[in-house]
C-alpha cells in the first residue's frame, strides 16, 4: 500500500486523486487540515491530478514508486473569484500568474434581479459552460425598457446584493453605466451625477469591473467629461467596432472587433495595438493596459451573416486568439441580449469558445 498525506487548505469534503489509468482514491479526513490517500501498489508511478469540489487543486502528481507512508502535496481550494491585479497589460492573481478574462453577455441580468426574477438556472448554465464574469447594461432604451428612475431607491440598493449573488456563483461582473443615456440621461450634467452616485456602491467590491459605457459614439456618452472612479478597476467603455476605445484609457480597455467576412476570423488581432498602447507605425497613443474582447460576433442557433454564427469552429478562433492579441474575452450571444437560456447549439459554441480560453 502506498499512503499519501497531504494537508488540506479550504476543502471539506473528501479530496479524489484521479489517476491518469483511470483509477480514482478518495481519501479518508483525518481532520480539518488532514487528508489521507490510500493507493494500490499497481498504481506506482501514475501520474493523476487531485481534485476537490470539482476543481484540481494540483495537477501532475506521481505516484511514488515503492510502498509505504509519503507526504504529499497541499491541497488548496481556492475561491473562484480572487482580486485582481494590474501589472502593465496582464490582469495578475494574487499569487502573481496571469488570469485570461472569459465572460460572457447577459445585458438585462440585472434587470431581472431588480425585477425579482430567479436568475440561478441561467447563471449554472453560463457557469458550467465555463464563463467567470457576467457583462450586464445598468439601463437601456432599445433593447427594453430599463430607465433607472422607474425604480427609484431599490435601483442602487440592488447593487449589493446582486453583486455579492455573483461572486457566491463564481462571477466577476462587468456593469456597463451608460447605455441609450442619449434618451434616459441626455443631461451631461446628470449623468455626471449618476455615475458617482452608482460608483459609490461598486466600491470596494473587488470582483466588480465597470465599464463607463457601452459604444459611446453612439450611446450619448462623452468619455472626456468624467473623472475615473476609485475603487474598482475600471473601463473608460467600448467605441465603435473596429475602433479604438477613448483614450487615454483608466485601468483596462475593450475593443469591438469586426463581425463581417473574412475580418471576423482576425478582427482580435487589432487588439493588440489597443492592449499596448500604439498604432500600427508603433507610435505611442498611451500606456499600455489590459484589453478585453468586448462585444464580438454573437452566437445562436443559425447563422446571421456579419452578426450571428453557429459555428463552434469559429467560436474556437475567436476565444483563442483573444489570449494572444487581448487577455480575454467576452462571449457574445443572441440570448445575451435578454438573458434567455441558451440553446444547444449555443451552448456548444460557448463551451469550445471557453475551452480555447482556458488551453
Amino acid at each position: 500500500m502506498i499512503q499519501i498525506n497531504c494537508t488540506i487548505v479550504n476543502i471539506t469534503v473528501a479530496p479524489v486523486l484521479n489517476l491518469a489509468n483511470g483509477h480514482d482514491y478518495i481519501a479518508e479526513l483525518e481532520s480539518d487540515t488532514r487528508a489521507i490517500f490510500k493507493v494500490q501498489d499497481i498504481d506506482h508511478q501514475v501520474i493523476g491530478n487531485f481534485e476537490a469540489d470539482d476543481q484540481i487543486v494540483f495537477r501532475d502528481y506521481v505516484v511514488p514508486s515503492n510502498p509505504g507512508s509519503y507526504e504529499g502535496p497541499v491541497l488548496e481550494l481556492k475561491p473562484f473569484i480572487q482580486e485582481l491585479h494590474i501589472s502593465r497589460d496582464q490582469f495578475l492573481l494574487p499569487d502573481g500568474t496571469n488570469y485570461n478574462w472569459k465572460g460572457n453577455i447577459d445585458f438585462m441580468l440585472f434587470k431581472r434581479s431588480l425585477d425579482g426574477q430567479d436568475i440561478s438556472p441561467l447563471l449554472a448554465q453560463r457557469f458550467n459552460s465555463g464563463s467567470r464574469a457576467i457583462v450586464t447594461l445598468m439601463m437601456a432604451a432599445f433593447i427594453e425598457r430599463f430607465y433607472p428612475s422607474d425604480y427609484g431607491a431599490r435601483y442602487l440598493e440592488h447593487i449589493h446584493p446582486f453583486a455579492e449573488t455573483l461572486k457566491s456563483k463564481g462571477f466577476y461582473w462587468t456593469p456597463i453605466v451608460f447605455a441609450d443615456a442619449q434618451i434616459i440621461i441626455p443631461d451631461k450634467g446628470s449623468q455626471t451625477i449618476f455615475l458617482g452616485k452608482i460608483s459609490e456602491q461598486f466600491a470596494g467590491m473587488h470582483w466588480v469591473l465597470p465599464s463607463l459605457c457601452n459604444e459611446y459614439q453612439k450611446n450619448g456618452c462623452d468619455p472626456s467629461i468624467f473623472n475615473k472612479p476609485v475603487g474598482n478597476l475600471w473601463s473608460r467603455g467600448s467605441n465603435l467596432s473596429d475602433s479604438e476605445p477613448y483614450r487615454p484609457g483608466w485601468d483596462w480597455k475593450e475593443w469591438h472587433p469586426r463581425r463581417d467576412w473574412p475580418k471576423v476570423i482576425f478582427g482580435n488581432d487589432d487588439a493588440w495595438y489597443v492592449k499596448e498602447g500604439m498604432d500600427a507605425e508603433n507610435h505611442m497613443l498611451d500606456y499600455p493596459m489590459p484589453c478585453i474582447i468586448g462585444e464580438p460576433i454573437g452566437f445562436w442557433d443559425r447563422n446571421v451573416p456579419n452578426r450571428r454564427s453557429n459555428d463552434p469552429n469559429l467560436a474556437r478562433v475567436i476565444g483563442g486568439t483573444s489570449i494572444y492579441d487581448a487577455r480575454g474575452a467576452n462571449f457574445m450571444s443572441e440570448q445575451g441580449l435578454r438573458c434567455d437560456m441558451w440553446d444547444p447549439i449555443t451552448e456548444n459554441c460557448a463551451k469550445v469558445f471557453f475551452n480555447a480560453i482556458n488551453q
